[in-house]
Formats: C-alpha cells, sequence, structure tokens
C-alpha cells in the first residue's frame, strides 16, 4: 500500500470517526461528497496533496457549510493524518470568505481574507492555483449529481469559473464546460 493510500485511508477513517458518514451534505452525505471530491480532482491529473485536501476540505467547515469535525486550534491532528501541505490547502480553503475573494479573481491583486482570522492578504499563485481547483471540484462534483445545486449555482459559478479558466486544470475547465452548459469559445 502505498503513502497516498494509507494517508487516504486514515482520512476516512478520522472522518468516520467523527460521523461525517452520517452528516446530511447537499442530497448526499458528507463523506461520500469528500469521497467524490478527492476522487474527481485525481482524474483530472491533480497531486496526491490536492487531492488528500479534497478529501477532508468540509474538516474545519467552510463559509457556506457550518459543521466542522475539528477546530482551527486542532490542525496539527489533520497535519498527522494527510501531511502538512495537504492540511494547509484543507485551512485556506476552509478560511475563505468567497463572498469577497471570488470578486477578485483575474484582477491585478486577488484579495483573501481569512475567515477565522480577519486577516486580507494577496495568497501566493500557488496556493491560488489549488484553492481554485478545489473549489471548482466541489461545486463541480455536488452539480454532476444534484440538479436543484447546479441550476441554481449555474449562472454565479459558469461566470467564476470562466474567469478562473487560467488558474484551473484543463480537465477541470473541461469538466465545468460540460457541467454548466459553457462552449469553451465563450471562455475564451
Amino acid at each position: 500500500m502505498g503513502e497516498y493510500t494509507e494517508k487516504y485511508d486514515a482520512a476516512v477513517l478520522f472522518m468516520q470517526s467523527k460521523k461525517a458518514d452520517n452528516m446530511p451534505h447537499s442530497d448526499s452525505d458528507l463523506l461520500s461528497h469528500l469521497r467524490d471530491t478527492a476522487d474527481l480532482l485525481e482524474s483530472w491529473g491533480n497531486s496526491e496533496d490536492i487531492c488528500l485536501a479534497g478529501l477532508c476540505h468540509a474538516v474545519y467547515g467552510t463559509e457556506g457549510f457550518k459543521n466542522s469535525m475539528l477546530d482551527i486550534s486542532e490542525r496539527e491532528i489533520l497535519v498527522q493524518i494527510i501531511g502538512e501541505a495537504a492540511e494547509e490547502l484543507v485551512y485556506f480553503y476552509a478560511s475563505a470568505e468567497r463572498d469577497s475573494f471570488s470578486p477578485s479573481i483575474n484582477r491585478e491583486r486577488v484579495k483573501f481574507r481569512d475567515r477565522f482570522t480577519g486577516e486580507v492578504f494577496e495568497p501566493n499563485e500557488t496556493m491560488l492555483r489549488h484553492c481554485l481547483e478545489l473549489m471548482l471540484a466541489n461545486d463541480i462534483e455536488i452539480s454532476s449529481r444534484w440538479e436543484q445545486f447546479r441550476r441554481y449555482t449555474q449562472p454565479y459559478n459558469s461566470e467564476l469559473f470562466t474567469r478562473c479558466k487560467n488558474y484551473v486544470s484543463e480537465a477541470g475547465f473541461d469538466s465545468m464546460c460540460k457541467v454548466y452548459d459553457v462552449g469553451h469559445e465563450a471562455a475564451s
């Protein structure tokens, strides 16, 4: 068994111990959504750290999903399970205040506000790319199986992720175009 598989399995066991498999999320349960998000990221060719972050992206809760499995004061627990780089992305994703972050994408300076600390800063390009890839996978995973969510988010997400084209993987962008019925030519 490889290191990725060991970390993946350990993360799933941890989240099961926190009842993520019984926690409602969209039209399913949280653990199913997390596993499917990680699988989607992997199918797009992302690194193991990004896939592990996709698997654990809701551990601290998010702006739109308030249930958390760990308090941010317990970050070291997740570091021990999935590693420092993957946990750092989980924290970054969970701390995103989307209403202030999303409109600044594709502007000269991207502003990011950490909802836990209130700190406002310009994220480095690598973290920005990884976070946007994770945001895309999260929303595509839900939209591809839940029609009501897809219809509700289509106008906003198709516009947002079209602006993100230069920041996300080609496979992720192609998935967005298919799920939200956006032509590649309109996104150019």
